[in-house]
């Protein structure tokens, strides 16, 4: 994109040599015949990332930097072209304009006159019949938009294989952690034997947990699976079914899958929330959330915050055998408390550093042991604890979570492959949403709202690209009308866009937005070239339509190759295979996908405008 200006003085500059023009005049009056449209179409480019440098959302946070240095870039790039391309120019061609052409040259150039002759021969078409044209590209375009929008899905940041996969544990809440260091060192030996994978890592008693979720606890274990190299693997997303399928095996064990993303984190990419006044209510609306999912056939790694909750026993005083036999309940809570906790009796001094010093009784597993537990005696008999208290088990629940100060429960689940966060949360907007009563609202957290909120901030951004985009060029071209037959090719490039991601299966995520509003100032180009050369002829006499026809034959080199130069420059970013090459793609597929479709219409569309509402002078 930065060398497009310094292409189309090039071409002016060897147009005038061709002419016969010495390389000094030449380089002078190239640069100043194109300075207008140079200037136009640089300035484009540099306001569309104005608006993007300024955004306050995490999206914003996240592709404000680039906005920067591309707004930085774009000016020395304007710069270069004014300066130094020119200088250049003129020191390195030849006055004739013809250089040692070979073989290949020879060809080349005799298969360019051949399209060149046929784009032209094309355009005669046009003239006669400008009317069904633009009717034409407007409805294929218009049936393109209604077939693939629909079916386009959007993510805030696609998995990226960055050759680490989490997975993260749970046991039963009443499992000890000796036992589930055990069952992870099983489950880490297994995984150590797959093909693909370096090393494992664990630890045990806490996992990086998504926000609603427990991270700590004995019950809770988080294993890191480092990948070997990716040319030697399948993709991460393979992967992630193939370790999903290898964990079912084990029972009494619920886990999860991540991917971590480029914020560090690891967790669900479906972060949801279901707030209201009753836990009961909470666990059931979360319990039928998660149905829906399930059902539905685009979630897995399906998970809530439901859970049966950690045994509890409660120990109640038998008051009335407590004052037969002269006791209080303190002093059997005292008991209780040093066969559990330990009760501390002093202070242990080393070196000016104090430590607690705390008796407990000798230690004994199993419930059983309660009942045997002496917590006094009665005419030198000992008293067990159950012939004063009552044991009451009773579960309690493991966290109790609030949102916003409101109860809560959370709903987490990733997307298969070929869908998207958009389906799920479409999915629970429509299906969850409206059965919830009065007083309960079903929300989002992490990257389901971080897009949300992003969409926003690039809605603002694109509509303040368009309308600076349009001031600019009516600005420089002088001209009201030129602008908005120029503007035209928007559209072309955002239908171009969304067909090319639709069909390469690629969501549209914050990246791609970048890149739209990026192609705002990039597919005006053409028709900057067009419009301006057909001022520059209009004003030496020549009538409208005639100028269009010989601008098209002028600028179709310059559009050709300032559109290839773009096309093939973002390709490594649009089908590139290394790590993190999945957040680039949305950027770089959607660009070429738009450049490809609005370069070839747009040598369509601005002359058969520019005939249907633009009278001839004969």
């Amino acid at each position: 994109m930065l060398v497009d200006n310094s292409v189309v003085v090039i071409e002016s500059i060897f147009k005038r040599l061709s002419v016969g023009d010495t390389p000094v005049a030449a380089a002078v009056t190239g640069t100043t015949s194109v300075a207008n449209a140079v200037l136009a179409s640089s300035l484009t480019n540099l306001v569309v990332f104005v608006p993007i440098a300024t955004m306050t959302s995490v999206a914003g946070l996240i592709v404000g930097p680039f906005a920067g240095v591309m707004v930085l870039v774009t000016l020395i790039s304007i710069f270069i072209t004014f300066t130094l391309t020119p200088i250049l120019a003129s020191r390195m061609l030849s006055s004739s304009g013809q250089g040692n052409n070979g073989w290949f040259a020879r060809k080349w150039d005799k298969g360019y006159d051949a399209v060149l002759e046929h784009f032209i021969r094309s355009l005669a078409f046009v003239r006669t019949h400008a009317l069904v044209v633009v009717v034409g590209i407007f409805v294929a375009s218009a049936a393109l938009l209604a077939w693939t929008l629909p079916q386009l899905n959007f993510s805030f940041i696609p998995s990226n294989d960055r050759g680490e996969i989490t997975l993260n544990c749970e046991f039963p809440a009443d499992s000890s952690l000796a036992a589930n260091a055990k069952k992870v060192e099983t489950i880490l030996e297994d995984l150590r034997k797959l093909p693909y994978v370096e090393k494992v890592a664990a630890t045990v008693g806490y996992r990086n947990a998504t926000t609603g979720q427990l991270n700590e606890g004995v019950y809770l274990a988080g294993i890191v699976i480092r990948l070997i190299d990716r040319d030697k693997r399948e993709s991460v997303t393979v992967l992630l079914e193939d370790v999903r399928k290898h964990m079912e095996k084990y029972d009494n064990l619920q886990f999860n899958l991540a991917i971590p993303v480029i914020t560090g984190t690891s967790g669900a990419d479906l972060t949801a929330y279901i707030t209201g006044p009753d836990p009961e209510q909470l666990d059931r609306f979360a319990r039928e959330g998660g149905e829906i999912l399930r059902r539905s056939g685009i979630a897995t790694d399906l998970d809530s915050t439901v859970r049966p909750g950690k045994p509890r026993i409660y120990l109640i005083p038998d008051r009335p055998v407590l004052r037969n036999l002269s006791m209080d309940a303190d002093t059997v809570g005292l008991e209780a408390l040093g066969f559990f906790d330990g009760v501390e009796s002093g202070t242990y001094k080393v070196k000016g550093r104090s430590y607690d010093m705390r008796i407990r009784t000798d230690e004994a597993e199993g419930v059983d042991s309660l009942s045997r537990l002496i917590v006094g005696s009665r005419n030198g008999k000992p008293l067990n604890l159950e012939t004063v208290t009552r044991l009451k088990p009773e579960p309690v629940s493991l966290c109790i979570r609030r949102q916003d100060k409101q109860r809560c429960s959370w709903i987490y689940a990733n997307p298969v492959k070929g869908a998207s966060l958009s389906n799920l949360v479409d999915l629970l907007n429509t299906q969850l949403a409206p059965r919830l009563p009065t007083g309960y609202v079903l929300a989002y957290f992490g990257q389901a709202e971080m897009m949300a909120d992003g969409l926003a901030d690039f809605k603002t951004a694109f509509l303040a690209a368009v309308v600076l985009t349009y001031l600019l060029i009516a600005a420089i071209m002088e001209s009201w009308s030129k602008p908005f037959l120029i503007m035209f090719t928007v559209p072309l490039g955002f239908v171009g866009m969304f067909l090319l991601l639709h069909l390469t299966h690629t969501p549209f995520s914050i990246v791609g937005m970048l890149g739209a509003v990026m192609m705002i100032g990039i597919v005006v180009n053409n028709a900057i070239l067009m419009m301006d050369e057909v001022g520059n002829l209009t004003r030496d006499g020549v009538s409208p339509h005639e100028a269009m026809l010989l601008a098209c034959r002028s600028k179709f080199r310059a559009i050709l190759m300032t559109s290839l130069t773009s096309i093939i420059g973002i390709l490594p970013m649009a089908f590139g295979t290394g790590l993190g090459s999945e957040i680039r793609s949305s950027c770089g597929i959607g660009v070429v996908g738009g450049l490809t479709f609005s370069t070839a219409l747009t040598l369509y569309l601005i002359p058969a405008m520019y005939f249907l509402f633009v009278k001839d002078r004969r």
